[in-house]
């Protein structure tokens, strides 16, 4: 999932941070504040559950979320 935040605000990259950090499911967060984007990996739950969480308790802070497919696994290579 990639989150859309205004990093810059530094009110609410503290409150993204701490509420990101509540959700055990919520695996990697990668913070690019030169997009101010937040892709997050979550893992074991819904995506569903985290988004409506994250823009319940983010307010105003999270002006968008979007949903990325999971990446599809690397084939092993065929000997030939």
């Amino acid at each position: 999932m990639v989150l859309k935040v205004d990093l810059q605000c530094e009110k609410c990259y503290r409150k993204v941070k701490k509420l990101l950090c509540k959700f055990p499911q919520i695996q990697d967060q990668v913070y690019d504040e030169k997009q101010n984007t937040i892709r997050i990996k979550v893992v074991c739950c819904s995506p569903q559950k985290i988004e409506q969480k994250t823009c319940c308790k983010g307010g105003d802070s999270i002006k968008s979320i979007e949903k990325l497919p999971p990446p599809k696994p690397k084939e092993p290579e065929k000997p030939k």
